[in-house]
């Protein structure tokens, strides 16, 4: 297991996420990972797990969620994106768990 799909599986944990969840959340990943680009379907998998991903890139980028939408749409989004965004709402996690925020 790599960094990430750690990160993404502790992460879903501390959610609440189930074993099925996961498992859909690693392949949601890795699908992206072999496109090279996010795609809806991606947004939705994570979204339905607690996992915001427009609003995380909106906020970092400046832009409306809607922009992000769109740039989505145009395949401009990439799977590195993604990771960042992973990364830094795991680390939030964490640190709210560990604090009792």
């Amino acid at each position: 297991m790599r960094v990430i799909e750690t990160l993404l599986d502790k992460t879903a944990r501390l959610l609440g996420v189930g074993e099925q969840g996961i498992s859909d959340l690693m392949c949601a990943l890795e699908n992206c990972k072999k496109s090279g680009a996010v795609s809806v379907h991606t947004i939705r998998s994570f979204a339905n797990y607690g996992f915001p991903i427009v609003k995380p890139i909106a906020t970092i980028m400046g832009v409306t969620t809607k922009a992000v939408v769109d740039d989505i749409d145009n395949k401009k989004v990439t799977y590195e994106d993604l990771v960042c965004v992973i990364s830094i709402f795991a680390q939030d996690i964490k640190l709210r768990s560990q604090y009792g925020r």
